[in-house]
């Protein structure tokens, strides 16, 4: 009987034990799914701030300051801004 309790905790053990692998690894997995995505937020943003200055400057004489104002940029303002500057371009080409 004693022999029985001790394989069945055993057992358990070893199952938590390996519940707890397969937690780990999918957490691990989610998280770097998570930084992945954010990661390629950061980069589309980086590049919309890239293209927009490119944009003015083709335009306009685009200063530091200018440049560095688009640089620190939030996403909502520079969303706006693209917007608002491809609205300006289609009715440029009306």
């Amino acid at each position: 009987m004693e022999e029985k309790k001790m394989d069945f905790l055993s057992d358990t053990c070893l199952a938590i034990a390996r519940i707890r692998a397969k937690f780990d690894e999918v957490e691990y997995e989610m998280d770097l799914a998570e930084s992945r995505l954010q990661g390629k937020l950061e980069g589309r943003i980086e590049g919309k701030k890239m293209l927009m200055k490119h944009w003015l400057s083709q335009h306009f004489e685009l200063s530091e300051k200018e440049a560095y104002w688009i640089d620190h940029l939030s996403e909502e303002a520079l969303l706006d801004l693209c917007q608002n500057f491809d609205k300006a371009h289609v009715s440029d080409n009306l």
